[in-house]
């Protein structure tokens, strides 16, 4: 039993709805790590679900990300398994892998995680 005045957990409105669709996008989906490389491009465009998930747009066919595996369609999951969260857009992704990039400069790869539907 809570004491009287105790602080309550505040959910937002917003905020909820995003995870409660980010949920339910990820329930229908599996996990796949996959190994990018510090010190070239990727090849991949990241957009915004606007339901608290970033996805795949767009992966270049001579592109890292499509020689390891990554599709286009593919959820964006975690990056040097730091968790995408519902508030990050695509411009605050792509500073991010910036910064994990120069960080990680000393290590040939970087995990990257995606979530993919599966199929039936």
């Amino acid at each position: 039993v809570p004491q009287i005045g105790a602080k309550t957990l505040q959910f937002h409105p917003k905020s909820s709805a995003l995870e409660h669709a980010r949920m339910a996008i990820f329930n229908a989906c599996g996990r796949t790590n996959f190994h990018l490389p510090t010190d070239k491009p990727w090849g991949m465009k990241v957009g915004d679900t606007k339901q608290g998930v970033l996805y795949v747009e767009s992966v270049n066919s001579t592109g890292e990300a499509f020689k390891a595996g990554i599709r286009k369609g593919d959820y964006v999951f975690q990056v040097a398994k730091q968790l995408i969260h519902f508030e990050m857009n695509p411009t605050k992704f792509a500073k991010m892998v910036r910064e994990i990039k120069v960080r990680s400069s000393s290590v040939p790869v970087i995990e990257f995680t995606i979530m993919r539907k599966r199929k039936n």
